[in-house]
């Protein structure tokens, strides 16, 4: 839907303006009831064909069908239901809220990993001693690498005439190194998860040659970890370059009298911007693919399941920044002291 708003223009109308943002809500609720039945459809084949399902035959089987697709979209309905609900009557990031509970309730995985580890140092396998040590070292280095990698950002100083053509108060236009956040890595699963969705509904039995087609873009796969960094790459400075209009803070600029030093106002200024935010996008595009390949790379080199995904990873990271920093402007707003003082 993001995507949208930037691609038709009476949809970026819309995105501009109150009446269009319920407009594009409601869109958007309605794609999410549509992808929750196509997925709720492809989990109940799943069960059926592992025999989870009893009544598969007659009215009875399409009633039992109906009814297990019923309740997972009305699952994903409530979830959103309730992001709303926190976004009305909390402090914003609702849904945001409810994935870093998904996600940091999953971690609880990591504790298989410890005991997969303890039991081969049991078994007189003494290297993965170090192993262990140097997973956790790696966690806890992904987790500082990712709070650094959501704060980094550029500074191109900015200085406004002053009366009488003194020199006036200077000031800076911020490029982060990861302008679009989590999403370019979120685009590019959605894109890779899209063969395996659709092998919900093959069988391996009757198509065999399409099922193991399919079922080689599954996450892990090396396939999987090549297209996912290209995917990365491109939807990063996709994302960049609809996120950043160089022309526009370049035309905004001139208007209130700004200008980067040593740069002439105008084109010359939407130029210098192009390249600086090109630098910002490579090096932005490495970090990221960096983050989400490098833990699935490490699973399979030493055969251990990672519960630390890069992308939750992210996620978590950038929602709890987000939310700490929502929290302090409530404290501010009430005249007290924010807790990040």
């Amino acid at each position: 839907m993001q995507l949208l708003c930037v691609a038709i223009p009476k949809w970026e109308r819309y995105a501009k303006d109150d009446d269009g943002k319920k407009r594009i809500e409601r869109y958007t609720q309605l794609c999410t009831l549509i992808l929750a039945v196509v997925m709720a459809v492809g989990y109940y084949f799943i069960a059926r064909n592992y025999g989870a399902v009893k009544y598969t035959a007659g009215f009875a089987g399409v009633l039992c069908g109906v009814i297990v697709v019923s309740v997972f979209a009305a699952g994903a309905m409530t979830v959103q239901w309730l992001g709303t609900l926190i976004d009305a009557r909390g402090i914003g990031s609702g849904l945001s809220m409810l994935i870093f509970a998904g996600i940091v309730s999953r971690w609880s995985g990591t504790v298989s990993v410890i005991r997969q580890i303890a039991e081969r140092v049991a078994a007189g396998q003494w290297g993965y001693m170090a192993v262990g040590v140097f997973l956790l070292a790696f966690m806890l280095a992904s987790l500082l690498y990712a709070v650094c990698l959501n704060a980094a950002e550029k500074r191109i100083p900015v200085q406004y005439a002053g009366k009488n053509g003194n020199r006036g108060a200077g000031s800076f236009i911020p490029v982060r190194l990861v302008t679009g956040g989590v999403m370019p890595v979120i685009f590019a699963g959605s894109v890779l998860g899209i063969p395996s969705m659709i092998s919900l509904f093959v069988s391996g039995e009757k198509h065999p040659s399409l099922y193991r087609a399919l079922t080689a873009f599954a996450r892990g796969n090396w396939l999987y970890i090549l297209l996912y960094a290209v995917l990365i790459f491109a939807f990063h400075r996709f994302y960049l370059a609809i996120q950043f209009d160089s022309t526009e803070i370049a035309t905004n600029l001139r208007k209130r009298g700004g200008m980067i030093p040593g740069v002439r106002p105008g084109k010359p200024t939407a130029d210098y911007l192009n390249r600086a935010i090109k630098g910002m996008a490579d090096s932005g595009s490495l970090a990221l693919v960096l983050v989400a390949c490098l833990p699935m790379l490490l699973s399979k080199a030493f055969g251990i399941s990672l519960q630390l995904g890069g992308t939750s990873l992210l996620i978590v990271v950038g929602v709890a920044i987000e939310l700490a920093g929502q929290v302090d402007s409530q404290l501010t707003i009430r005249h007290h002291d924010g807790f990040l003082d």
